[in-house]
Protein backbone atom coordinates (compact mmCIF):
# COMPACT_ATOMS: atom_id res chain seq x y z
CA UNK A 1 0.00 0.00 0.00
CA UNK A 2 2.80 2.41 0.91
CA UNK A 3 4.52 1.69 -2.41
CA UNK A 4 1.33 2.62 -4.25
CA UNK A 5 1.08 5.82 -2.21
CA UNK A 6 4.66 6.70 -3.12
CA UNK A 7 4.07 6.05 -6.84
CA UNK A 8 0.80 8.01 -6.78
CA UNK A 9 2.40 10.97 -5.01
CA UNK A 10 5.36 10.94 -7.40
CA UNK A 11 3.09 10.98 -10.43
CA UNK A 12 0.90 13.64 -8.80
CA UNK A 13 3.88 15.97 -8.40
CA UNK A 14 4.69 15.51 -12.08
CA UNK A 15 1.11 16.42 -13.02
CA UNK A 16 1.21 19.35 -10.61
CA UNK A 17 4.26 20.67 -12.45
CA UNK A 18 2.33 20.44 -15.71
CA UNK A 19 -0.55 22.33 -14.15
CA UNK A 20 -3.14 19.62 -14.79
CA UNK A 21 -4.00 19.08 -11.10
CA UNK A 22 -3.96 21.14 -7.94
CA UNK A 23 -2.49 20.14 -4.53
CA UNK A 24 -5.90 19.43 -3.06
CA UNK A 25 -6.61 16.74 -5.63
CA UNK A 26 -3.28 15.03 -4.88
CA UNK A 27 -4.04 14.98 -1.15
CA UNK A 28 -7.54 13.66 -1.86
CA UNK A 29 -6.24 10.78 -3.98
CA UNK A 30 -3.48 9.86 -1.51
CA UNK A 31 -5.83 9.86 1.49
CA UNK A 32 -8.41 7.88 -0.47
CA UNK A 33 -5.81 5.24 -1.28
CA UNK A 34 -4.66 5.09 2.34
CA UNK A 35 -8.14 4.61 3.78
CA UNK A 36 -9.16 2.25 0.99
CA UNK A 37 -6.06 0.14 1.59
CA UNK A 38 -6.74 -0.03 5.31
CA UNK A 39 -10.36 -1.01 4.70
CA UNK A 40 -9.47 -3.67 2.14
CA UNK A 41 -6.80 -5.04 4.45
CA UNK A 42 -9.31 -5.39 7.26
CA UNK A 43 -11.72 -7.07 4.87
CA UNK A 44 -9.09 -9.62 3.85
CA UNK A 45 -8.64 -10.54 7.52
CA UNK A 46 -12.18 -11.89 7.49
CA UNK A 47 -11.39 -14.38 4.74
CA UNK A 48 -9.96 -16.71 7.35
CA UNK A 49 -13.36 -16.87 9.02
CA UNK A 50 -14.99 -17.49 5.65
CA UNK A 51 -12.62 -20.39 5.08
CA UNK A 52 -13.54 -21.85 8.47
CA UNK A 53 -17.23 -21.41 7.66
CA UNK A 54 -16.87 -23.06 4.25
CA UNK A 55 -15.00 -25.99 5.77
CA UNK A 56 -17.64 -26.44 8.46
CA UNK A 57 -20.49 -26.02 5.99
CA UNK A 58 -19.07 -28.69 3.71
CA UNK A 59 -19.62 -31.17 6.53
CA UNK A 60 -22.92 -29.78 7.80
CA UNK A 61 -24.92 -29.22 4.62
CA UNK A 62 -24.86 -32.87 3.50
CA UNK A 63 -26.37 -33.74 6.87
CA UNK A 64 -29.00 -30.99 6.54
CA UNK A 65 -29.86 -31.98 2.97
CA UNK A 66 -29.93 -35.70 3.73
CA UNK A 67 -33.38 -37.24 3.65
CA UNK A 68 -33.40 -39.93 6.35
CA UNK A 69 -35.03 -43.24 5.47
CA UNK A 70 -36.84 -43.11 8.83
CA UNK A 71 -38.30 -39.62 9.22
CA UNK A 72 -40.72 -38.88 12.02
CA UNK A 73 -41.48 -35.47 10.48
CA UNK A 74 -42.68 -36.99 7.20
CA UNK A 75 -46.17 -35.96 6.10
CA UNK A 76 -47.14 -39.46 5.01
CA UNK A 77 -50.39 -40.70 6.47
CA UNK A 78 -49.51 -43.19 9.18
CA UNK A 79 -51.55 -45.24 11.62
CA UNK A 80 -52.27 -44.12 15.19
CA UNK A 81 -53.87 -46.82 17.30
CA UNK A 82 -56.81 -45.71 19.42
CA UNK A 83 -55.80 -48.13 22.18
CA UNK A 84 -52.31 -49.56 22.47
CA UNK A 85 -52.07 -53.05 23.98
CA UNK A 86 -48.36 -53.55 23.19
CA UNK A 87 -48.86 -56.99 21.67
CA UNK A 88 -45.51 -57.06 19.85
CA UNK A 89 -44.36 -59.80 17.48
CA UNK A 90 -40.95 -60.20 15.87
CA UNK A 91 -41.43 -62.19 12.68
CA UNK A 92 -38.25 -63.74 11.25
CA UNK A 93 -36.25 -60.51 11.73
CA UNK A 94 -32.72 -60.28 10.34
CA UNK A 95 -30.59 -57.18 10.68
CA UNK A 96 -27.11 -55.81 9.96
CA UNK A 97 -25.84 -52.35 10.82
CA UNK A 98 -25.16 -50.07 7.83
CA UNK A 99 -21.57 -49.56 8.97
CA UNK A 100 -20.98 -53.33 9.29
CA UNK A 101 -22.98 -54.96 6.51
CA UNK A 102 -20.94 -58.16 6.72
CA UNK A 103 -21.84 -58.83 10.39
CA UNK A 104 -25.25 -60.41 10.90
CA UNK A 105 -26.49 -59.06 14.25
CA UNK A 106 -29.96 -60.67 14.23
CA UNK A 107 -30.41 -63.96 12.42
CA UNK A 108 -34.07 -64.77 11.68
CA UNK A 109 -35.14 -63.70 15.17
CA UNK A 110 -38.75 -64.42 16.14
CA UNK A 111 -40.58 -63.81 19.41
CA UNK A 112 -44.00 -62.83 20.72
CA UNK A 113 -44.07 -60.21 23.49
CA UNK A 114 -47.46 -60.27 25.16
CA UNK A 115 -49.18 -57.23 26.73
CA UNK A 116 -48.07 -56.53 30.29
CA UNK A 117 -45.24 -59.04 30.08
CA UNK A 118 -41.84 -58.38 31.64
CA UNK A 119 -39.30 -59.68 29.13
CA UNK A 120 -35.61 -59.85 30.00
CA UNK A 121 -32.91 -60.37 27.38
CA UNK A 122 -29.45 -61.62 28.33
CA UNK A 123 -26.45 -62.83 26.40
CA UNK A 124 -22.85 -62.17 25.57
CA UNK A 125 -21.69 -58.88 24.10
CA UNK A 126 -22.62 -58.62 20.42
CA UNK A 127 -25.44 -61.14 20.62
CA UNK A 128 -28.03 -58.56 19.50
CA UNK A 129 -29.65 -57.60 22.81
CA UNK A 130 -29.46 -53.82 22.45
CA UNK A 131 -30.27 -54.09 18.76
CA UNK A 132 -33.75 -55.32 19.64
CA UNK A 133 -34.30 -52.21 21.76
CA UNK A 134 -33.14 -49.98 18.90
CA UNK A 135 -35.46 -51.74 16.46
CA UNK A 136 -38.38 -51.23 18.84
CA UNK A 137 -37.58 -47.50 18.91
CA UNK A 138 -37.38 -47.72 15.11
CA UNK A 139 -33.95 -46.20 14.99
CA UNK A 140 -33.40 -48.81 12.29
CA UNK A 141 -35.64 -51.00 10.14
CA UNK A 142 -35.05 -54.75 9.77
CA UNK A 143 -33.28 -55.96 6.65
CA UNK A 144 -35.84 -58.75 6.38
CA UNK A 145 -38.86 -59.83 8.36
CA UNK A 146 -41.07 -57.40 10.25
CA UNK A 147 -42.16 -56.21 13.69
CA UNK A 148 -45.87 -55.85 14.37
CA UNK A 149 -47.58 -53.91 17.16
CA UNK A 150 -51.16 -55.03 17.84
CA UNK A 151 -51.14 -56.60 14.38
CA UNK A 152 -49.89 -53.46 12.58
CA UNK A 153 -46.46 -53.32 10.96
CA UNK A 154 -44.23 -50.99 12.97
CA UNK A 155 -43.23 -49.20 9.75
CA UNK A 156 -46.87 -48.26 9.17
CA UNK A 157 -47.28 -46.58 12.58
CA UNK A 158 -46.91 -42.84 13.03
CA UNK A 159 -43.34 -42.62 14.28
CA UNK A 160 -43.77 -39.54 16.49
CA UNK A 161 -46.85 -41.06 18.13
CA UNK A 162 -45.15 -44.44 18.62
CA UNK A 163 -42.10 -42.93 20.28
CA UNK A 164 -44.36 -40.90 22.57
CA UNK A 165 -45.67 -44.24 23.87
CA UNK A 166 -42.18 -45.45 24.78
CA UNK A 167 -40.09 -44.90 27.87
CA UNK A 168 -36.37 -45.53 27.42
CA UNK A 169 -33.66 -45.77 30.08
CA UNK A 170 -30.19 -46.39 28.70
CA UNK A 171 -26.94 -47.47 30.28
CA UNK A 172 -25.43 -43.99 30.53
CA UNK A 173 -27.96 -41.45 31.86
CA UNK A 174 -27.91 -38.21 29.90
CA UNK A 175 -28.94 -35.08 31.77
CA UNK A 176 -28.93 -31.71 30.09
CA UNK A 177 -27.84 -28.34 31.45
CA UNK A 178 -30.78 -26.86 33.31
CA UNK A 179 -32.91 -27.55 36.36
CA UNK A 180 -33.82 -31.08 37.37
CA UNK A 181 -37.47 -30.20 36.80
CA UNK A 182 -36.75 -29.26 33.18
CA UNK A 183 -34.78 -32.47 32.71
CA UNK A 184 -37.70 -34.56 33.92
CA UNK A 185 -40.17 -32.50 31.86
CA UNK A 186 -38.31 -33.45 28.70
CA UNK A 187 -40.35 -36.66 28.87
CA UNK A 188 -43.54 -34.59 28.93
CA UNK A 189 -43.01 -30.90 28.11
CA UNK A 190 -46.34 -29.67 29.51
CA UNK A 191 -46.10 -31.59 32.80
CA UNK A 192 -47.08 -29.87 36.03
CA UNK A 193 -44.96 -29.84 39.18
CA UNK A 194 -47.29 -32.41 40.73
CA UNK A 195 -46.70 -34.76 37.80
CA UNK A 196 -42.96 -34.22 38.07
CA UNK A 197 -43.00 -35.06 41.76
CA UNK A 198 -45.19 -38.11 41.16
CA UNK A 199 -42.76 -39.44 38.54
CA UNK A 200 -39.81 -38.75 40.84
CA UNK A 201 -41.49 -40.62 43.68
CA UNK A 202 -42.17 -43.56 41.40
CA UNK A 203 -38.49 -43.54 40.43
CA UNK A 204 -37.41 -43.20 44.09
CA UNK A 205 -35.75 -39.87 43.28
CA UNK A 206 -38.02 -37.50 45.21
CA UNK A 207 -36.25 -37.86 48.55
CA UNK A 208 -32.74 -36.94 47.43
CA UNK A 209 -34.02 -34.21 45.09
CA UNK A 210 -35.93 -32.62 47.98
CA UNK A 211 -32.71 -32.48 49.99
CA UNK A 212 -30.90 -30.50 47.29
CA UNK A 213 -30.50 -26.74 47.91
CA UNK A 214 -33.13 -25.71 45.35
CA UNK A 215 -34.98 -29.06 45.20
CA UNK A 216 -36.42 -29.51 41.70
CA UNK A 217 -35.09 -26.13 40.60
CA UNK A 218 -31.50 -27.16 41.31
CA UNK A 219 -29.51 -26.45 38.16
CA UNK A 220 -27.60 -29.37 36.72
CA UNK A 221 -24.39 -28.36 34.97
CA UNK A 222 -23.41 -30.95 32.38
CA UNK A 223 -19.66 -30.38 32.75
CA UNK A 224 -19.39 -31.00 36.49
CA UNK A 225 -22.77 -32.45 37.40
CA UNK A 226 -21.07 -35.54 38.79
CA UNK A 227 -19.92 -33.50 41.77
CA UNK A 228 -23.55 -32.80 42.73
CA UNK A 229 -25.21 -36.15 42.00
CA UNK A 230 -23.91 -39.68 41.87
CA UNK A 231 -24.43 -42.06 38.97
CA UNK A 232 -27.29 -43.78 40.76
CA UNK A 233 -29.07 -40.49 41.41
CA UNK A 234 -28.71 -39.37 37.79
CA UNK A 235 -30.03 -42.73 36.65
CA UNK A 236 -33.13 -42.34 38.83
CA UNK A 237 -33.73 -38.87 37.37
CA UNK A 238 -33.54 -40.48 33.92
CA UNK A 239 -36.07 -43.11 35.06
CA UNK A 240 -38.40 -40.35 36.28
CA UNK A 241 -38.07 -38.65 32.89
CA UNK A 242 -39.08 -41.90 31.19
CA UNK A 243 -42.02 -42.54 33.54
CA UNK A 244 -43.58 -39.07 33.54
CA UNK A 245 -45.29 -39.76 30.19
CA UNK A 246 -46.73 -43.02 31.57
CA UNK A 247 -45.32 -45.13 28.73
CA UNK A 248 -47.11 -48.22 27.52
CA UNK A 249 -43.80 -49.88 26.66
CA UNK A 250 -40.75 -49.44 28.89
CA UNK A 251 -37.33 -50.21 27.40
CA UNK A 252 -34.45 -50.69 29.85
CA UNK A 253 -31.12 -51.06 28.08
CA UNK A 254 -28.57 -52.15 30.72
CA UNK A 255 -29.83 -49.42 33.04
CA UNK A 256 -27.77 -50.64 36.02
CA UNK A 257 -24.63 -52.00 34.36
CA UNK A 258 -22.59 -48.82 34.86
CA UNK A 259 -23.45 -48.49 38.57
CA UNK A 260 -21.68 -49.81 41.62
CA UNK A 261 -23.36 -52.36 43.88
CA UNK A 262 -24.78 -49.81 46.31
CA UNK A 263 -26.27 -47.53 43.67
CA UNK A 264 -27.62 -50.54 41.79
CA UNK A 265 -29.82 -51.50 44.73
CA UNK A 266 -31.58 -48.13 44.80
CA UNK A 267 -32.00 -48.03 41.02
CA UNK A 268 -33.23 -51.62 40.96
CA UNK A 269 -35.99 -50.76 43.44
CA UNK A 270 -37.02 -47.88 41.17
CA UNK A 271 -37.02 -50.14 38.12
CA UNK A 272 -39.12 -52.78 39.87
CA UNK A 273 -41.65 -50.08 40.72
CA UNK A 274 -41.59 -48.72 37.17
CA UNK A 275 -42.27 -52.11 35.58
CA UNK A 276 -45.57 -52.62 37.36
CA UNK A 277 -48.60 -52.48 35.07
CA UNK A 278 -46.75 -51.98 31.78
CA UNK A 279 -45.02 -54.04 29.12
CA UNK A 280 -41.29 -54.04 29.74
CA UNK A 281 -38.23 -55.12 27.79
CA UNK A 282 -35.09 -55.30 29.93
CA UNK A 283 -31.60 -55.82 28.54
CA UNK A 284 -29.24 -56.69 31.36
CA UNK A 285 -26.35 -58.85 32.45
CA UNK A 286 -26.83 -58.74 36.22
CA UNK A 287 -28.82 -61.46 37.92
CA UNK A 288 -30.64 -59.07 40.24
CA UNK A 289 -32.10 -57.25 37.23
CA UNK A 290 -33.54 -60.23 35.35
CA UNK A 291 -34.38 -62.95 37.85
CA UNK A 292 -37.93 -61.63 38.50
CA UNK A 293 -38.78 -61.32 34.79
CA UNK A 294 -41.73 -63.27 33.41
CA UNK A 295 -39.63 -64.59 30.54
CA UNK A 296 -35.87 -64.54 30.05
CA UNK A 297 -34.45 -64.78 26.53
CA UNK A 298 -30.88 -66.01 26.22
CA UNK A 299 -29.36 -64.80 22.95
CA UNK A 300 -26.31 -65.97 21.11
CA UNK A 301 -25.20 -64.73 17.67
CA UNK A 302 -28.53 -63.10 16.97
CA UNK A 303 -30.66 -66.13 17.84
CA UNK A 304 -32.65 -67.28 20.87
CA UNK A 305 -30.89 -70.29 22.37
CA UNK A 306 -32.91 -70.51 25.60
CA UNK A 307 -36.16 -69.04 26.92
CA UNK A 308 -38.06 -69.39 30.16
CA UNK A 309 -38.23 -68.16 33.74
CA UNK A 310 -35.21 -67.97 36.00
CA UNK A 311 -36.05 -71.21 37.79
CA UNK A 312 -36.68 -73.09 34.55
CA UNK A 313 -33.43 -71.99 32.98
CA UNK A 314 -31.40 -72.81 36.08
CA UNK A 315 -32.82 -76.34 36.07
CA UNK A 316 -31.71 -76.80 32.46
CA UNK A 317 -28.12 -75.95 33.45
CA UNK A 318 -27.44 -74.49 30.01
CA UNK A 319 -26.13 -71.20 28.72
CA UNK A 320 -28.14 -69.10 31.18
CA UNK A 321 -26.95 -71.11 34.17
CA UNK A 322 -23.34 -70.61 33.07
CA UNK A 323 -23.93 -66.86 32.77
CA UNK A 324 -25.44 -66.78 36.26
CA UNK A 325 -22.55 -68.69 37.82
CA UNK A 326 -20.04 -66.48 36.07
CA UNK A 327 -21.92 -63.39 37.27
CA UNK A 328 -21.94 -64.62 40.85
CA UNK A 329 -18.17 -65.09 40.77
CA UNK A 330 -17.68 -61.59 39.36
CA UNK A 331 -19.96 -60.23 42.08
CA UNK A 332 -17.82 -61.85 44.76
CA UNK A 333 -14.71 -60.27 43.24
CA UNK A 334 -16.52 -56.94 43.07
CA UNK A 335 -17.50 -57.23 46.73
CA UNK A 336 -13.85 -57.77 47.63
CA UNK A 337 -12.92 -54.68 45.63
CA UNK A 338 -15.65 -52.68 47.36
CA UNK A 339 -14.26 -53.74 50.74
CA UNK A 340 -10.81 -52.55 49.72
CA UNK A 341 -12.30 -49.29 48.48
CA UNK A 342 -14.16 -48.84 51.77
CA UNK A 343 -10.91 -49.31 53.71
CA UNK A 344 -9.18 -46.81 51.47
CA UNK A 345 -12.08 -44.42 51.94
CA UNK A 346 -11.76 -44.72 55.71
CA UNK A 347 -8.10 -43.78 55.45
CA UNK A 348 -8.96 -40.78 53.30
CA UNK A 349 -11.66 -39.67 55.72
CA UNK A 350 -9.37 -40.05 58.72
CA UNK A 351 -6.57 -38.15 57.01
CA UNK A 352 -8.89 -35.37 55.95
CA UNK A 353 -10.35 -34.94 59.41
CA UNK A 354 -6.88 -34.93 61.00
CA UNK A 355 -5.69 -32.23 58.66
CA UNK A 356 -8.80 -30.14 59.20
CA UNK A 357 -9.81 -30.07 55.56
CA UNK A 358 -13.48 -30.23 56.43
CA UNK A 359 -16.13 -32.79 57.25
CA UNK A 360 -17.36 -35.31 54.75
CA UNK A 361 -21.01 -35.38 53.85
CA UNK A 362 -23.01 -38.30 55.10
CA UNK A 363 -23.96 -41.11 52.76
CA UNK A 364 -27.61 -41.85 52.21
CA UNK A 365 -29.02 -45.34 52.32
CA UNK A 366 -27.99 -46.26 48.77
CA UNK A 367 -24.44 -45.04 49.17
CA UNK A 368 -24.85 -41.79 47.22
CA UNK A 369 -22.99 -38.78 48.46
CA UNK A 370 -25.11 -35.82 49.44
CA UNK A 371 -23.52 -32.60 48.29
CA UNK A 372 -19.96 -32.54 47.05
CA UNK A 373 -17.74 -35.57 47.00
CA UNK A 374 -14.35 -36.03 48.63
CA UNK A 375 -12.72 -35.45 45.27
CA UNK A 376 -14.53 -32.13 44.89
CA UNK A 377 -13.37 -31.05 48.36
CA UNK A 378 -9.79 -32.02 47.62
CA UNK A 379 -9.98 -30.24 44.27
CA UNK A 380 -11.18 -27.08 45.98
CA UNK A 381 -8.29 -27.31 48.45
CA UNK A 382 -5.81 -27.65 45.59
CA UNK A 383 -7.44 -24.70 43.80
CA UNK A 384 -7.09 -22.62 46.96
CA UNK A 385 -3.39 -23.48 47.16
CA UNK A 386 -2.88 -22.53 43.52
CA UNK A 387 -4.66 -19.21 44.02
CA UNK A 388 -2.67 -18.39 47.17
CA UNK A 389 0.68 -18.95 45.45
CA UNK A 390 -0.09 -16.35 42.75
CA UNK A 391 2.82 -17.28 40.47
CA UNK A 392 4.20 -14.66 38.11
CA UNK A 393 3.08 -16.14 34.83
CA UNK A 394 5.26 -13.78 32.77
CA UNK A 395 8.46 -14.79 34.54
CA UNK A 396 7.49 -18.46 34.43
CA UNK A 397 6.83 -18.21 30.70
CA UNK A 398 10.17 -16.52 30.05
CA UNK A 399 11.98 -19.05 32.23
CA UNK A 400 10.60 -21.93 30.19
CA UNK A 401 11.61 -20.12 27.00
CA UNK A 402 15.13 -19.31 28.25
CA UNK A 403 16.96 -21.68 25.81
CA UNK A 404 15.51 -19.65 22.95
CA UNK A 405 16.60 -16.31 24.41
CA UNK A 406 18.46 -15.24 21.27
CA UNK A 407 15.37 -15.91 19.17
CA UNK A 408 13.38 -13.80 21.63
CA UNK A 409 16.00 -11.05 21.44
CA UNK A 410 15.86 -11.12 17.65
CA UNK A 411 12.08 -11.05 17.74
CA UNK A 412 12.09 -8.16 20.21
CA UNK A 413 14.47 -6.13 18.04
CA UNK A 414 12.47 -6.74 14.88
CA UNK A 415 9.26 -5.91 16.73
CA UNK A 416 10.78 -2.62 17.85
CA UNK A 417 11.87 -1.88 14.29
CA UNK A 418 8.38 -2.68 13.01
CA UNK A 419 6.97 -0.21 15.50
CA UNK A 420 9.59 2.33 14.43
CA UNK A 421 8.72 1.97 10.77
CA UNK A 422 5.09 2.71 11.58
CA UNK A 423 6.14 5.99 13.21
CA UNK A 424 8.49 6.74 10.31
CA UNK A 425 5.67 6.27 7.82
CA UNK A 426 3.67 8.93 9.66
CA UNK A 427 6.60 11.36 9.55
CA UNK A 428 7.14 10.79 5.84
CA UNK A 429 3.43 11.26 5.15
CA UNK A 430 3.51 14.67 6.84
CA UNK A 431 6.27 15.72 4.45
CA UNK A 432 3.85 15.25 1.58
CA UNK A 433 1.76 18.20 2.72
CA UNK A 434 4.86 20.34 3.14
CA UNK A 435 6.11 19.59 -0.38
CA UNK A 436 2.85 20.76 -1.91
CA UNK A 437 3.53 24.24 -0.52
CA UNK A 438 6.90 24.53 -2.31
CA UNK A 439 6.74 26.84 -5.33
CA UNK A 440 10.03 25.87 -7.00
CA UNK A 441 9.33 22.87 -9.31
CA UNK A 442 12.90 21.54 -9.16
CA UNK A 443 13.03 21.64 -5.37
CA UNK A 444 9.60 20.06 -5.18
CA UNK A 445 10.59 17.27 -7.57
CA UNK A 446 13.88 16.66 -5.69
CA UNK A 447 12.16 16.38 -2.32
CA UNK A 448 9.50 14.16 -3.85
CA UNK A 449 12.17 11.74 -5.09
CA UNK A 450 13.70 11.59 -1.61
CA UNK A 451 10.33 10.93 0.04
CA UNK A 452 9.44 8.21 -2.47
CA UNK A 453 12.83 6.59 -1.87
CA UNK A 454 12.18 6.77 1.87
CA UNK A 455 8.84 5.08 1.33
CA UNK A 456 10.55 2.26 -0.59
CA UNK A 457 13.25 1.84 2.04
CA UNK A 458 10.74 1.71 4.87
CA UNK A 459 8.69 -0.87 2.99
CA UNK A 460 11.78 -3.05 2.52
CA UNK A 461 12.73 -2.74 6.20
CA UNK A 462 9.15 -3.48 7.21
CA UNK A 463 9.03 -6.62 5.07
CA UNK A 464 12.38 -7.94 6.32
CA UNK A 465 11.52 -7.25 9.96
CA UNK A 466 8.13 -8.94 9.67
CA UNK A 467 9.77 -12.02 8.14
CA UNK A 468 12.44 -12.25 10.85
CA UNK A 469 9.88 -11.49 13.54
CA UNK A 470 7.59 -14.31 12.47
CA UNK A 471 10.52 -16.72 12.16
CA UNK A 472 12.03 -15.88 15.56
CA UNK A 473 8.83 -16.04 17.57
CA UNK A 474 7.61 -19.02 15.56
CA UNK A 475 10.71 -21.04 16.45
CA UNK A 476 10.52 -19.92 20.08
CA UNK A 477 6.85 -20.84 20.33
CA UNK A 478 7.35 -24.20 18.61
CA UNK A 479 10.17 -25.21 20.91
CA UNK A 480 8.30 -23.94 23.97
CA UNK A 481 5.30 -26.05 22.97
CA UNK A 482 7.48 -29.14 22.61
CA UNK A 483 9.17 -28.48 25.95
CA UNK A 484 5.84 -28.02 27.75
CA UNK A 485 4.48 -31.22 26.26
CA UNK A 486 7.54 -33.15 27.40
CA UNK A 487 7.39 -31.66 30.92
CA UNK A 488 3.70 -32.38 31.17
CA UNK A 489 4.15 -35.96 29.98
CA UNK A 490 7.00 -36.53 32.44
CA UNK A 491 4.85 -35.13 35.25
CA UNK A 492 1.98 -37.45 34.33
CA UNK A 493 4.30 -40.45 34.36
CA UNK A 494 5.59 -39.48 37.80
CA UNK A 495 2.14 -39.26 39.38
CA UNK A 496 1.92 -41.57 42.43
CA UNK A 497 -1.67 -42.56 41.65
CA UNK A 498 -1.87 -44.72 38.50
CA UNK A 499 -5.59 -43.93 38.14
CA UNK A 500 -4.88 -40.30 37.27
CA UNK A 501 -4.85 -39.58 33.60
CA UNK A 502 -3.83 -36.60 31.51
CA UNK A 503 -4.17 -35.67 27.89
CA UNK A 504 -3.10 -32.86 25.62
CA UNK A 505 -6.33 -31.91 23.92
CA UNK A 506 -5.21 -28.96 21.84
CA UNK A 507 -3.87 -29.29 18.33
CA UNK A 508 -0.33 -28.19 17.68
CA UNK A 509 -1.39 -25.47 15.26
CA UNK A 510 -3.87 -24.02 17.76
CA UNK A 511 -1.30 -23.82 20.54
CA UNK A 512 0.97 -21.60 18.49
CA UNK A 513 -1.50 -18.74 18.97
CA UNK A 514 -0.90 -19.07 22.73
CA UNK A 515 2.87 -19.07 22.38
CA UNK A 516 4.98 -17.37 19.70
CA UNK A 517 2.28 -15.31 18.02
CA UNK A 518 0.86 -14.03 21.28
CA UNK A 519 4.32 -13.06 22.55
CA UNK A 520 4.87 -11.26 19.25
CA UNK A 521 1.66 -9.25 19.56
CA UNK A 522 2.44 -8.45 23.20
CA UNK A 523 5.68 -6.78 22.16
CA UNK A 524 4.11 -5.08 19.15
CA UNK A 525 1.34 -3.59 21.25
CA UNK A 526 3.68 -2.13 23.86
CA UNK A 527 5.06 -3.34 27.18
CA UNK A 528 2.64 -1.35 29.33
CA UNK A 529 -0.55 -1.99 27.42
CA UNK A 530 -3.52 -3.88 28.78
CA UNK A 531 -3.63 -5.92 25.58
CA UNK A 532 -0.09 -7.20 26.29
CA UNK A 533 -1.02 -8.38 29.75
CA UNK A 534 -4.15 -10.10 28.48
CA UNK A 535 -2.33 -11.99 25.72
CA UNK A 536 0.60 -12.87 27.97
CA UNK A 537 -1.62 -14.20 30.75
CA UNK A 538 -3.63 -16.23 28.26
CA UNK A 539 -0.46 -17.68 26.78
CA UNK A 540 0.98 -18.54 30.17
CA UNK A 541 -2.23 -20.15 31.37
CA UNK A 542 -2.55 -22.29 28.25
CA UNK A 543 1.06 -23.42 28.52
CA UNK A 544 1.26 -24.05 32.25
CA UNK A 545 -2.25 -25.17 33.12
CA UNK A 546 -3.38 -27.06 29.99
CA UNK A 547 -4.07 -30.75 30.47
Amino acid sequence: MYVLVAVTFYYGIIMLGRGTVDPGQIILVVLTMLYAGITVGQAFQQFEHFNFAVTAASEIFPIIDRIPPIDKMANDEKVRLSTLQCDIVFEDVSFTYPTRPDVLVLDHFSWHLRPGQNLAIVGASGSGKSTLVQLLQRLYDPDSGRITVDGVDLRDLDLAWWRSCLGVVSQEPTLFAGSLRKNICLGKPNATLEEVEAAAKLAHAHDFISRLPEAYETVFVAQDGGGVMSGGQKQRVAIARALIRDPKLLLLDEATSALDTRSEKAVQVALDEARKGRTTVTVAHRLSTVRDADVILVMERGRVVEAGSHEELMVRAGVYANLVMRGLKEKEDESDDDSDDDNAGSIIRATQQDEGKGDLKELDEDGDVEGKTVVSSLSESVDDIIVKKKPNTLLELLRLNAPEKWYLVLGSITSALIGGTQAAFVIVETEICDILLVDDPQTRFYRTSIICGAFGGLVAIHLICYTLDGYAFGVAGERLTTRCRILLFETILKQPNPQRRGTLRSDECHRQFAHGLRIQWCLLCGWNSHRKRRYLHAAALEILLSH
